[in-house]
Formats: structure tokens, sequence, C-alpha cells
């Protein structure tokens, strides 16, 4: 029971609510109807006066205000090159100019080198993809660029810039000039370059043939002033059968490439632009160089070892055998089984294995220019040693590094000379002869005489007995 009137209750309430919200929705409903806009009256709003009464003419007449703003246009300013310009140091080639070198630059971030002389200016490019700065192609002119000048160890850079309107930025000022200590260049790549047809590395001379084999001995004793300037020398051998040539150098010398092999000069005006080859040392069995580019950016180190090649006089000696003597000066030998008329000054020449006279002056050229390679045996003189006569010869081995005193026995000489003097005299006394009378047998007719030799080959053995005296 109680229950129930408590649910009325709570009915009775609820409608009560309701009947107030409706009441006051209604009530709402009317007065928005009756709003009229015309109750709004505007009312004109004035300024308060001005404590200083100022027409506007004399506003004018007062100029400037002190808090008038000043409109400046952005003007241009010099980059921070300390950062992004490498100072590689100087060209330090032999044939460098000395109040002038050649300054070496590089980039952050760029493999690029660029070479100016001091003082010269090097114009720069700004490149927009990426952000960065590159050398002007051709160092074509642009509106950034710097000049340097060494100052000791370090490159002093002097920073230059025009704007847009073509006058020269100097601002700011610690941006202007500045120094760059010297980097080593360091190649991590010899790929771009090159000498020749061969890429640059420590094994360039083993590709180019080159054979270091000493003094050539035999220009020292024979080449007389025609070939002054290689007596003492180092010679050097390149290339290969058929393109042989060779130069002659000592310590501090040096050599170019001029397109087609190395040519020794002296450095200087001539040299510049060439790659360089320079002798820094001679031991016992290294000869070192340097290797320097043509703008003398890099420099490689070289190192050449000396040939070797031995000489084998006493078996040299073994194949020749005296035969006997056709007249006081020609002696006939047996070499290797072929009869050979030998005489002072006579030249032989060891080719494929058999000994041959170098007659024509072809082949003495050859031979002296190094065309012909080979064992070369000069005869110098006929002396007596213990009642014995001796064919004294000089015998060089094939790089004419090395040379040895050889002796060939004449063992037979005095009994067939004499006897022949026997049987050609009268009463025992010694018939009178010059040095070509002929004191062989005549089976002896059938041995090839080389008694015509050109008068140039005549000259040149007279210049080797002069030399010996």
């Amino acid at each position: 029971m109680q229950k129930k009137w408590i649910n009325l209750i709570n009915w009775v309430l609820a409608l009560f609510v309701v009947w107030f919200l409706l009441l006051g929705l209604i009530y709402t409903l009317i007065r928005v109807r009756q709003f009229n806009q015309e109750d709004f009256v505007s009312q004109e709003v004035e300024l308060p006066l001005s404590v200083v009464k100022t027409n506007l003419e004399e506003y004018q007449q007062l100029g400037d205000q002190v808090l008038d703003l000043l409109f400046i246009p952005p003007s241009m300013r010099l980059p921070n090159l300390r950062n992004v310009l490498i100072f590689y140091g100087k060209n330090d080639r032999p044939d460098a100019l000395l109040e002038k070198p050649l300054l070496h630059f590089g980039l952050t971030g760029s493999k690029d080198i660029a070479s100016i002389l001091s003082g010269e200016r090097q114009y720069l490019l700004f490149e927009q993809e990426g952000a960065k700065y590159a050398f002007s192609s051709g160092n074509s002119p642009t509106e950034l660029w710097f000049e340097a000048t060494l100052n000791e160890e370090n490159a002093l850079l002097r920073l230059g810039m025009i704007d847009d309107e073509g006058e020269l930025v100097t601002e700011p000022k610690e941006r202007r000039e500045f120094s760059l200590p010297e980097r080593r260049l360091v190649r991590t790549s010899m790929g771009d370059w090159e000498i020749g047809q061969w890429k640059v590395d420590a094994t360039l001379l083993s590709r180019q043939k080159a054979r270091w084999f000493g003094s050539d001995l035999f220009l020292d004793r024979h080449g007389g002033p025609t070939y002054e300037e290689s007596i003492g020398k180092q010679g050097i051998e390149f290339g290969e059968e058929g393109d042989v040539y060779t130069v002659f150098v000592k310590v501090g010398d040096a050599l170019i490439w001029n397109g087609e092999r190395w040519q020794v000069m002296t450095p200087g005006p001539d040299t510049i632009g060439y790659p360089l080859l320079v002798v820094k040392k001679i031991t016992e069995r290294v000869m070192t160089f340097e290797l320097w580019d043509a703008e003398g950016k890099a420099k490689v180190i070289l190192n050449l070892i000396k040939s070797s090649d031995r000489l084998f006089a006493q078996k040299v000696a073994s194949d020749f055998k005296f035969f006997g003597a056709r007249t006081r000066s020609q002696f006939v030998f047996e070499v290797k089984g072929e009869r050979m008329i030998i005489r002072v000054g006579d030249w032989l020449f060891l080719q494929d294995g058999a000994w041959k006279k170098l007659i024509t002056p072809e082949e003495i050229d050859n031979y002296v220019n190094r065309r012909l390679n080979g064992m070369l045996l000069v005869i110098d003189e006929v002396v007596r040693k213990d009642d014995k006569q001796i064919l004294v010869g000089t015998l060089f081995n094939a790089a004419r590094s090395q040379m040895e005193a050889i002796e060939i026995p004449m063992l037979s000489s005095i009994a067939t000379t004499q006897q022949t003097l026997e049987e050609k005299g009268e009463d025992g006394e010694t018939p009178d002869f010059n040095d070509d009378e002929d004191l062989s047998p005549p089976e002896w007719d059938e041995v090839e005489e080389m008694d015509d030799y050109p008068e140039m080959i005549e000259r040149f053995r007279e210049r080797i007995r002069m030399d010996r005296r």
C-alpha cells in the first residue's frame, strides 16, 4: 500500500515539471515574435578632442618622425669558404718557377683540383643542386673568385665577389682574407693519370721494359768526345726488339716523357708541362726515381733493380783455336769450326751463338747505338809472355756494364813463323817484309780475307789505339 503512494507522488511531480517546461517554451516564442528592430537607435560616437590642437599643415611641416620605419633592402655577403677550400701545397717539381709556383687547391667533397699561379684568380660556381661549390670550367670568369699567395707553409687567400649591381662585396671582413694550412694530397686511385699507354703506378718502369745495366764501359773506353756526355753515367734501356732506346743518367738528372719515349733534359722552362722523371738516388743494386705529373700535383716513387749479366771470359777464349799467321798483322783462327782472319782492332760480335766481325758502318753504328745487343770482343794487341805470343782482347757483356781482359794463346805462332822465314830467306838471313807480307802456306789462300775495311772503320780503330796510349 505504501509503495503505491510513493509511485503516485513521483508521477505527480513529473507532470508538474513537464507543465513548467511547456510554459517556458510558450513564453519564449511569444517574446521573439514581439521583437522590433526599430527599437534600437544608433548613436554617433565622437572621439575625444586632442590635447594639442594642431592642423594638418602644421603636422606635415614637422618632417620625418623619430619612430618612422626605415626600409633597407638585404645586401649580399661573402660566403664562408674557410671549411670549403683545401690547400694541397705548391708545385715542388724541379722545374717549378720559384718566384711564382703553382698552388694546388681542392674542394670539400670533390676530387677536382685547381692549380693556379701565385696571385692568379680562380673562379668558383655555386651549384644549387646539392648546395655545393665547384671550380669554374676552364676557369671562366664568374661572380665569385679567390686569389692565393704562399706564406711559408700556408696559403693566404683573398676572396672576391660581385653583387647584382656589379659592386664589389667586401663584408664581412673576416671572410674576405684568411689562411689555409697545407694538407697532403693522397691519391686513392691512379686511374686518371697515364703516361702514354700505361697507367701510373709503382710498376710503370717494369711495364715499359726498363733495364738498368750500369755504366756503359764500352763507351767509357772507346766513345771519345762524341759520347762524352754518356761517360760515367748509368745506362737505362727501354723497349723491346725493334723499338729499343737508351738513356744515360746520374743522380739529379731528369727525363721528360715527350709523348713517345723518355728524353734526358735539364729541368727548366722547356720541361714544364711534361711528366718529369727525376733520379733521386743510386745504390749498388737499386735506382730510385721521383715521377711527377705534368702539373706537379702528385708524385710517385719508382725503383729500378739493376740487371745482372755475368761474363765467362775463360769459356769465350776456348772458342778460339790458333791456326797460324797469315802475315805479321793477320792471324788465322778456327772459331767454332770456321776459319777466320783476325787482326788487332777487330770487333767480334757474338750473335745467335756464332762469332762474326762487325765490318760495315751500319753494323758499327748499330752496336754503338745499342741496336745490336750481344757480347763483343775487341782485339787490342799481341803480346809476348814466357816466349809465347798471346792475343789480348777486351770482352764486353751484352749490357756493356762489365768488361774483362781475355787472353787467347797462339801456341804454334813461333814455330810456324820461324819455319816460314827460313823458307823465304837466304843463308839464314831474315828477309825484309812489311806487316802485310803473306807468310802463310798456299793452302791458306782459301781463308776469306777481310782487308777492305771502309775508311770510317779505320779511323774508328785508330781512335781506339790512340785512346789506349
